[in-house]
């Protein structure tokens, strides 16, 4: 039977729920009515307790209403009210039928059962019912139909809402997990980059000064391969170690170009707390060395200027003149600082160029009071 009507072990649990906290309303409201019957007769002072058969009658038909309640809910889960089908209608008209020829028969058999006499035909019992009660009990029946089909559509878009804020929360987490993959991929490049630089610059100052400065020039190196090393595992670093960062790399650079460029920094205060993405200052520092043929014989001024706001930073660097090289591939790096920015910063994050015959300006922009990772 259970397997005919398609209900499956859950959904048994999930009825016997419903007949479980309906028979709890019902309950409660024979007590209510029981209470109003015997209001007057209390107030009167001639109140006598009911016998323990006529509560058990009384509680039972009412909870006879639960029932039809637990069916209701499960016509409604079947073909739920809807302007396109109107065949819940037809189940409601005919199970409610159904229902007020049975409620009598109930009433009758509670009735022989609890407080004994003598038990008439059903047709009698279905006949000798008041019209009154057949028009009360059909608003009831409405009424619970009504109570129904208001909590299955409020659980059903609590369910959607629930479903919905789920699908969001997944969807918000795969694209988190994907920027971050992105960024590590991105971020992976930089320190490779950065070492191949570094060891060239080594390389030529091997070939070009002496042992004790080579010495210096590798302790320098190291430190600034632990901070890119650190860096590489971060999304977000000090705006002050950045710096700290660049100037080194600066220093590094002078070694291997020494006469060929001067850089000044202009800074405001910078604030303690600032974050930005690792590698973005020496990153457009970089870009300079990369793209511009060092010569001493016309050296390049870089110019690199900070300047934070409340709610924004923007760094720019500058360098004139400009001397290109035949380096093929320009630009590499300034497009993955590009996406480096966004997918930390979201689309207000920017990196725009400026170029003309006598300079070549980077600019980033990005949101301050971010939290580190």
């Amino acid at each position: 039977m259970l397997i005919l009507l398609g209900i499956n072990y859950k959904k048994i649990k999930h009825y016997i729920k419903i007949l479980f906290y309906s028979g709890v309303f019902w309950v409660c409201m024979a007590i209510l009515h029981l209470g109003s019957l015997n209001l007057e007769a209390f107030q009167s002072g001639k109140f006598n307790y009911p016998s323990a058969n006529y509560l058990a009658m009384f509680i039972s038909a009412y909870f006879s209403w639960s029932l039809l309640t637990t069916f209701f809910y499960f016509l409604i889960e079947k073909h739920p009210p809807a302007k396109g089908n109107l065949f819940w209608v037809l189940q409601f008209i005919l199970v409610s039928l159904v229902w007020l020829l049975m409620v009598p028969i109930i009433r009758d058999f509670l009735t022989v059962h609890f407080m004994g006499g003598r038990s008439i035909s059903l047709v009698k019992v279905i006949v000798n019912e008041s019209p009154f009660l057949y028009v009360f009990n059909f608003f009831k029946t409405i009424m619970t139909y009504c109570a129904c089909a208001g909590i299955f559509f409020y659980t059903r878009m609590h369910e959607e809402k629930l479903s919905s804020l789920r699908f969001q929360r997944e969807a918000a987490q795969a694209l988190e997990r994907n920027s971050r993959y992105q960024l590590q991929a991105l971020q992976a490049q930089l320190s490779p980059h950065f070492l191949f630089n570094s060891l060239n610059s080594i390389s030529a100052m091997a070939r070009n000064q002496e042992s004790a400065r080579i010495v210096k020039v590798v302790a320098s190196l190291a430190d600034l391969l632990r901070y890119a090393i650190e860096g590489s595992r971060q999304t977000q670093v000090l705006l002050s170690e950045e710096l700290k960062f660049t100037k080194d790399y600066i220093a590094l650079q002078s070694v291997r170009f020494d006469g060929c460029f001067t850089f000044n920094c202009n800074t405001n205060s910078l604030s303690p707390s600032v974050f930005c993405p690792p590698f973005c200052i020496q990153t457009l520092v970089e870009n300079v060395f990369a793209h511009t043929e060092m010569v001493k014989a016309n050296p390049i001024a870089i110019n690199l200027t900070i300047e934070e706001s409340n709610f924004s930073c923007l760094i720019s660097v500058e360098n004139s003149p400009v001397i290109p090289t035949d380096n093929e591939g320009a630009g590499t790096s300034l497009k993955n600082l590009r996406e480096r920015l966004v997918l930390l910063y979201g689309p207000d994050a920017r990196l725009d160029t400026y170029s003309d015959e006598h300079k070549f300006v980077v600019r980033i922009l990005f949101s301050v009071g971010q939290v580190d990772d």
